[in-house]
């Protein structure tokens, strides 16, 4: 089994400070590589005071530079809050500083775009950029048992 960490970014004592917490954040992605985690997963927190990441895109970059292999991962990106031409621009080039390590959107609710055609439209509420050796072949959709997994993973 493999898994992903979740790095934390509660600011609970403002006392602390910014720049303490994204160090704090960095050093939790050095560890989890360190011992064998697949990836991390960085949150995207707006108008709340004790979250502190509003550009996932920034900081999983600063992520990439002191890692080799872990995948990094957007837990979330609020598309409603961005020009999505801007965003589009921002994402080709945080995955070329992530040397192809960066995924975009939530763990399980992605599809692979075989095809670059296909429109972003209002509905869309994440998007995964991975490079083709990350891509498997497509499985056909299985009924939800109720299992709650998804539940766990998010």
């Amino acid at each position: 089994m493999q898994f992903s960490h979740f790095l934390n970014s509660h600011l609970l004592d403002p006392a602390r400070g910014g720049k303490r917490l994204y160090r704090e954040m960095v050093e939790q992605a050095v560890h989890a590589e360190a011992v064998g985690y697949r990836g991390v997963s960085i949150p995207e927190h707006h108008l709340i005071n004790i979250l502190l990441v509003p550009s996932p895109l920034q900081l999983a970059v600063k992520v990439a530079a002191h890692t080799r292999r872990v995948e990094i991962a957007t837990s979330i990106c609020q598309l409603p809050l961005r020009d999505m031409r801007v965003f589009a621009g921002e994402v080709v080039q945080a995955q070329a500083l992530c040397d192809g390590r960066l995924i975009l959107g939530g763990p399980m609710m992605g599809f692979a775009l075989h095809d670059d055609r296909v429109p972003v439209t209002k509905a869309t509420n994440c998007i995964l950029a991975a490079g083709a050796e990350a891509l498997t072949p497509e499985q056909p959709p299985m009924p939800c048992i109720r299992c709650g997994a998804c539940v766990e993973v998010c």
